[in-house]
């Protein structure tokens, strides 16, 4: 199934049915419904949200892809929703996840993923980022595909580009 979200669209809610007609307000939304196998395109606008991936799995063959719409590559800006205290994405506990063409900006932390495999991120600039820009924490199988990456830590802490792993005080025992 393909649902789109277009937040500039006169009709667009999250009580739509997430056609290209009647699409869905937010990416938020379009997270709740998807399920293996799907795509969801995002048309070109500011989304003032945090994505969270926290409801369904794709599988092998048959990713989640979250994806901008053909020619808004670049143009799908996801950006807080108030002063440094959110993430762009925050991917937990799910697998087979593609995020494709968006923009994350101005956010506490970029894309974080935790507990997650088989997650690829590609295309997308991720910039202006209080923390880490993209970070893999106890995940296995993670892509970082043709991203740009720029200006991270600016809230005067840890501010890798791409950080993979954790350290020894977050193991569990």
């Amino acid at each position: 199934v393909t649902y789109y979200v277009d937040n500039s669209h006169p009709q667009a809610s999250d009580s739509n049915s997430g056609t290209e007609i009647l699409p869905f307000l937010t990416i938020g939304k379009a997270e709740d419904t998807a399920r293996a196998g799907d795509t969801v395109y995002i048309k070109a606008g500011t989304y003032v949200e945090t994505v969270y991936i926290d409801a369904y799995s794709g599988s092998a063959g048959f990713p989640i892809i979250f994806k901008a719409y053909p020619g808004d590559e670049h143009k799908v800006t996801v950006t807080r929703n108030s002063h440094w205290t959110s993430y762009g994405f925050r991917i937990a506990n799910q697998d087979y996840i593609i995020i494709d063409g968006i923009v994350v900006d101005l956010v506490s932390q970029g894309i974080y993923i935790s507990d997650s495999d088989h997650i690829s991120i590609k295309n997308c600039k991720i910039t202006r980022i209080g923390q880490e820009g993209l970070r893999f924490k106890f995940s296995d199988y993670g892509e970082a595909l043709n991203n740009f990456i720029s200006n991270t830590g600016r809230k005067g802490e840890n501010g890798e580009g791409i950080y993979t792993g954790t350290s020894p005080i977050q193991v569990p025992f």
